[in-house]
């Protein structure tokens, strides 16, 4: 009891000194760096990774800027857990406010991924399952009382499955006043730096992201980036997670209708070649 007590106690105190220091960034003019980008796209081993780099400003870790798409996120937790206040919600708020006052002296220094949206939607399910769709479900699902066939009919029916195009729009786009599929992507390369003003954003392809991420890294920042990218440690909850992941994977099989609606997207023509494409479209149209 105690234990819990101190740890929750330590996270506030954090808490609360990264909020004052953030105040205090945009109480100045001073550049603010952002790693933002949708749900399970790397994001912590993209942060650590930069941590590492030991860049002269604090890092910020966002899901959510984009005003509407921040209270929705905030009301759909709590539905679901008492407590919504979370450390990277309570930043988010204050740079939402932020956001809208973008057109200052500040440059913005914005960092973040993109990944082929089926597997990007099946793994947030599975990491949320228990959260928001289906209670109890990992022991559940070991005891062999739901199947993933259940598991799957929840996921067609209660998912957001184009949340990475509306990712693109509202958060990048609408937020920072940019044309993201307007200049070209660079697959071979596997990032993209975009400047518009006092903005900066650099996006890499997870699937490439450890091969390219140094190279990338060196040309936004212009210094030195890690040997190695910093992988996050995996919590018990996400490896058990992770198991049910992999299990699903090796027994789904998806219509082909939401395959090509899935992979016939701009965001898909803009970050992947044709022939990436066809290999994730092989990859879920396996059979036995």
């Amino acid at each position: 009891m105690l234990k819990p007590l101190l740890y929750s106690l330590r996270s506030e105190m954090n808490t609360r000194r990264l909020l004052a220091g953030l105040r205090r960034e945009l109480g100045s003019d001073s550049p603010l760096l952002l790693v933002h980008q949708m749900g399970r796209v790397g994001s912590m081993t993209l942060v650590n990774t930069l941590r590492a780099m030991q860049l002269p400003w604090p890092i910020y870790h966002t899901h959510y800027l984009n005003p509407a798409n921040l209270a929705s996120n905030i009301e759909r937790r709590r539905k679901v857990q008492w407590f919504v206040w979370q450390r990277h919600l309570r930043v988010a708020r204050l740079l939402s406010r932020a956001v809208t006052r973008r057109r200052d002296a500040r440059q913005w220094y914005i960092v973040s991924t993109v990944r082929e949206p089926i597997g990007r939607n099946l793994s947030n399910f599975i990491l949320d399952i228990e959260r928001f769709h289906i209670r109890d479900f990992f022991r559940r699902y070991e005891q062999g009382r739901i199947s993933i066939e259940q598991a799957l009919e929840i996921f067609f029916r209660e998912f957001n499955h184009d949340a990475h195009t509306d990712w693109i729009r509202d958060e990048l786009n609408a937020n920072f006043g940019l044309d993201v599929y307007s200049e070209p992507f660079n697959p071979a390369q596997g990032y993209q730096i975009l400047h518009c003003d006092n903005i900066h954003v650099l996006i890499f392809q997870l699937e490439r992201f450890d091969e390219v991420f140094r190279t990338g890294l060196e040309a936004f920042f212009d210094r030195p980036a890690p040997e190695q990218p910093v992988h996050t440690h995996i919590s018990s909850r996400d490896e058990r997670a992770g198991t049910a992941y992999r299990e699903m994977l090796s027994r789904i099989r998806l219509p082909d209708d939401y395959i090509e609606r899935m992979y016939d997207s701009d965001y898909m023509r803009h970050f992947y070649t044709s022939e990436q494409i066809e290999r994730f479209r092989r990859k879920w149209r396996r059979q036995d």
